[in-house]
């Protein structure tokens, strides 16, 4: 069991890890939301998602399908508030 249960905080460490790093991009989005408004550019821009995504499911060994799912989800999510921070 102490094996597992020291996997299990290497999992939560990871896991910390990894939100800090999304609350950075989220961060990150919203200055560019910002400086879009700014400029008057558009928000979504599909090339540079898809960009994105062929970037991410070409450098891993993960299931493109997955990969693909979860960066969408994030970079919807980041947008989302991206365009609501921005007209603030």
């Amino acid at each position: 069991m102490n094996e597992i249960n020291e996997l299990r905080r290497r999992i939560d460490k990871i896991d910390s890890g990894i939100l800090k790093l999304l609350e950075e991009r989220w961060a990150i989005t919203n200055s560019i939301g910002r400086i879009k408004r700014r400029k008057g550019v558009e928000y979504y821009d599909p090339d540079r998602e898809e960009e994105i995504i062929r970037k991410l499911t070409s450098k891993t060994k993960l299931n493109r399908t997955f990969v693909e799912k979860t960066f969408k989800s994030i970079i919807r999510h980041c947008r989302k508030d991206e365009t609501k921070e921005s007209k603030r």
